[in-house]
């Protein structure tokens, strides 16, 4: 257990707190504190010196950008992930000037912090690349095949959710018309080409796509699609233009 990379985990809902505490054991990672309030949470970076900090934006005391602020002046090097309902473009700005590694959209699916946990090392070998040659590269790595119209949807369907975290909860409404008329498809004929290029990854999982999606179960288009935004968001050592 020593050897176990150790995480800092604040959250102030008592339930979701032990979820995210499951996650990161099943990820590899030991539980060096678990905290319900801000100034607690940094108080254990301060004192357990832990490889990550998982905070919800929302804390008693200290919010979690305070948090993550205070909390990599105390400890360099600390990898941090931030949780929040809604992604505005001030959070989002804040985060990228604090260097946080990633954000996650709640509620989180099952399993998407083991995923981005497991994730981390391979992270920090990314180099610069364009968007569209980061998120190809991960596609390609999830086994999608390049021949299927959904390859293409599905670039630009992260690209978009990345931009505006709102369209993964609008996907029908407004990500699959949005993409649609960037290719002169319909809404209907998007996800169609999605699904199917998302179902082909999965009956033939690469070691990265059983990695990310353990389950048996396939995952949907929206699930897919945030999981990919969000690995691709904050990724340290990488940059997008």
């Amino acid at each position: 257990m020593d050897n176990l990379p150790a995480v800092v985990i604040a959250d102030a809902d008592t339930a979701s707190l032990r979820r995210l505490a499951r996650e990161a054991c099943a990820a590899g990672f030991t539980i060096a504190a678990a905290a319900s309030d801000g100034l607690e949470a940094l108080a254990a970076v301060r004192r357990e010196k832990p490889s990550v900090l998982v905070c919800s934006l929302l804390l008693p005391s200290l919010d979690g950008l305070a948090l993550v602020r205070l909390a990599r002046d105390a400890c360099p090097g600390l990898r941090t992930m931030l949780i929040c309902g809604f992604l505005s473009r001030d959070v989002y700005d804040e985060c990228t000037r604090l260097g946080v590694d990633c954000v996650l959209t709640a509620p989180l699916a099952d399993g998407a912090l083991a995923a981005v946990l497991s994730a981390l090392p391979r992270r920090a070998e990314r180099r610069f690349r364009s968007l569209d040659a980061v998120i190809s590269a991960l596609l390609r790595e999830l086994g999608v095949p390049v021949n299927f119209k959904g390859y293409r949807y599905l670039r630009e369907a992260v690209r978009l959710v990345m931009q505006d975290g709102g369209y993964v909860r609008a996907v029908t409404t407004r990500l699959y018309p949005e993409v649609a008329a960037r290719f002169g498809a319909t809404g209907s004929q998007v996800e169609r080409s999605i699904r199917n290029a998302v179902t082909a990854a999965h009956s033939e999982p690469t070691e990265r796509m059983a990695e990310l999606f353990p389950a048996k179960r396939r995952p949907t288009n929206s699930e897919f699609i945030a999981l990919l935004a969000e690995l691709l968001s904050f990724g340290d050592g990488e940059r997008v233009r």
